[in-house]
């Protein structure tokens, strides 16, 4: 989460079946705090939380890939302050009873893609090949599809279906009905190894990362990961080699470009950037081993993300960012082994669907923040607009709402003390033509 206050929040975890603990330190690396009890009533068989959303009701919806009633993960609900956890859906393997459950289920193979439709139903992955879809209120869950690889996301494209690759990239419409595939042979899937991520960029066009592996005798198998676009438009897709890239460590920049451990891509151009990301290395680990996951981008434009360790036994991390224009180290909080081990460098509230690009708009100001009476929202607008402005409380009921047409240049705009009065964090939000901006605000 990377909300007002300027802090990264994230999750470790010390072995496999422990309690996770949230931690956080300011976005430059310092003051490292690692008590934090922020999230009640987490089962106490452990959980690994794998994403975590805000839905257009203001609430925070996630995704835990194990822990639950059945050790197999949940989702659930609660308010940005951690309050009201709910558990909305307990999550199964298909092919399994609950008294049939292996002790030692994996976590990693559960529960990889979150979102919230265009309908306003949840859509996420149990990582047993599975696509479901639930309402918010933990109604209606069903089953849409039984054959996703658990390494590839899916998205909702903007004529409201739903698109997902493997060996060919796929297709069909929110209940589950008229599969299609859109292009064969997209790449392989034909190893535990490969993976396929997709995005969809503000002109239309889809963009990911995906690898493809090769059988070259029957004995040995090599995995080439490559970028990719494609135009549903034309039905063209573009490939080129990527360096090394694995599952859940690419983002797409508010530059349009993807961003992985180890360069960018140019959906445009078809070409690759590599970056040397210059952060601290670990201690006597080989930095051949070490490889960048990047999460979230601020509006800085440094990247975000964790700096992890493989093929070795301890599992070393730390959070770190770089430069997206040339991967200068910007922050790198050196490793400690009071935050455990195998760490997942967590979560930023972003918006409710991953099909929804926001441009972050320039020079939007809240303030006085905190406050105790009124707040002003101040923006610096290049072209006339409409902004649609609401403000919701810690409940996610709407206590604010205004609309305005706006003229180009500095505009500010009150946000009055009558509908701040209660103290607590309100969410502000602020929509335009061009995209979606939003910030925590606190009264107290």
């Amino acid at each position: 989460i990377n909300p007002t206050n300027s802090r990264l929040y994230f999750w470790v975890k010390n072995e496999f079946f422990q309690l996770t603990k949230m931690v956080s330190c300011k976005t430059d690396g310092t003051d490292l705090l690692t008590e934090y009890n922020l999230i009640t009533a987490l089962p106490d068989v452990g959980g690994s939380p794998v994403e975590l959303i805000k839905g257009s009701d203001g609430k925070y919806y996630g995704l835990m890939n194990k822990g639950g009633q059945n050790g197999t993960g949940l989702l659930f609900s609660m308010n940005p302050d951690g309050s009201a956890y709910h558990v909305l859906a307990q999550m199964l393997p298909a092919q399994l009873l609950p008294s049939q459950i292996p002790t030692n289920w994996w976590p990693e193979d559960l529960g990889s893609c979150l979102f919230e439709g265009s309908d306003g139903w949840l859509y996420g992955t149990v990582g047993d090949k599975r696509i479901f879809k639930i309402e918010k209120n933990g109604t209606g869950w069903t089953i849409l599809f039984n054959e996703l690889d658990s390494r590839c996301n899916f998205i909702e494209y903007t004529d409201g279906m739903l698109y997902w690759a493997g060996s060919s990239l796929m297709r069909m419409d929110k209940d589950g009905n008229n599969i299609t595939v859109v292009m064969p042979d997209f790449n392989s899937l034909f190893s535990d190894y490969d993976f396929s991520e997709l995005y969809v960029l503000p002109n239309g066009k889809i963009t990911g990362a995906a690898s493809f592996t090769e059988d070259l005798n029957g004995l040995d198998y090599l995995t080439y990961p490559f970028c990719f676009t494609y135009n549903p438009a034309d039905n063209t897709l573009q490939k080129t080699s990527s360096f090394y890239s694995r599952p859940e460590n690419s983002i797409v920049g508010q530059d349009g470009l993807l961003y992985f451990g180890k360069g960018k891509y140019n959906p445009e151009s078809n070409l690759i950037t590599p970056l040397s990301l210059g952060c601290t290395s670990f201690p006597n680990i080989s930095s051949n081993y070490q490889f960048a996951e990047p999460t979230l981008e601020s509006s800085n434009g440094f990247i975000y993300g964790r700096k992890i360790t493989t093929y070795s036994n301890d599992g070393r991390w730390l959070p770190m960012a770089w430069s997206a224009e040339n991967g200068s180290c910007k922050m790198s909080i050196p490793w400690d082994v009071t935050m455990g081990y195998q760490g997942q460098f967590a979560f930023e509230v972003g918006p409710s669907s991953p099909t929804l690009q926001p441009i972050l708009e320039e020079g939007i100001t809240l303030s006085p923040n905190p406050t105790s009476t009124s707040a002003r929202l101040s923006v610096d607008l290049k072209t006339p607009t409409a902004l649609h402005i609401s403000v919701l409380d810690i409940l996610g009921q709407q206590v604010f709402e205004s609309n305005q047409t706006a003229a180009a240049g500095p505009q500010t705009f009150e946000i009055p003390a009558s509908a701040l009065s209660t103290k607590g964090v309100y969410h502000v939000v602020l929509k335009s033509e061009t995209g979606t901006w939003s910030r925590l605000l606190s009264v107290q």
